[in-house]
């Protein structure tokens, strides 16, 4: 059960922290040492990267939380705003037809808070992981490796199930 769960906030974190940041944040990185799979993974980084993962499922908990919110608080139902949504991919005269322009201003309003939400909860996670002591591609080769050997996996499991 532990396995799966840090399985899934690995994934998880893959999935919300980007490999690469913005072109403009690129440029003001130093350059990354590449983490090999044969490259010894100490206690204190496994340590660390447990904390970060805790950190991160925290902080997309919130997110999450706040998405709803946002999404109850909504004019238009969540099932309004998904079809608003998959109406997008239509023409325009579909589009135009199927949805007013009082729902779009509510649609619109209401998007453009759920993006805020996850910009901050990715410049959250972000924060958090460098916080750490790792860098974006670090965190995320480390996560890679950790999922492909499960000594590491089970190491990292016995450092967090007590």
């Amino acid at each position: 059960m532990v396995r799966k769960q840090v399985l899934m906030v690995i994934a998880a974190a893959l999935i919300l922290l980007p490999l690469s940041l913005a072109a403009d944040d690129m440029l003001i990185l130093p350059p990354q040492q590449q983490m090999d799979q044969d490259q010894e993974v100490t206690d204190e980084q496994l340590q660390m990267f447990g904390i970060s993962l805790i950190t991160i499922q925290e902080i997309q908990l919130e997110a999450n939380q706040e998405i709803q919110q946002v999404v109850e608080d909504s004019a238009l139902s969540e099932e309004r705003l998904n079809e608003i949504l998959n109406l997008q991919q239509a023409d325009q005269e579909t589009f135009d037809e199927a949805v007013s322009s009082d729902e779009l201003e509510e649609f619109e309003h209401t998007i453009d808070k759920l993006s805020q939400i996850h910009l901050q909860a990715n410049e959250d996670m972000v924060e958090a992981v460098e916080g750490f002591g790792f860098e974006i591609e670090e965190f995320n080769q480390l996560a890679q490796i950790i999922q492909e050997d499960p000594a590491l996996l089970n190491r990292l499991e016995s450092m967090f199930s007590n």
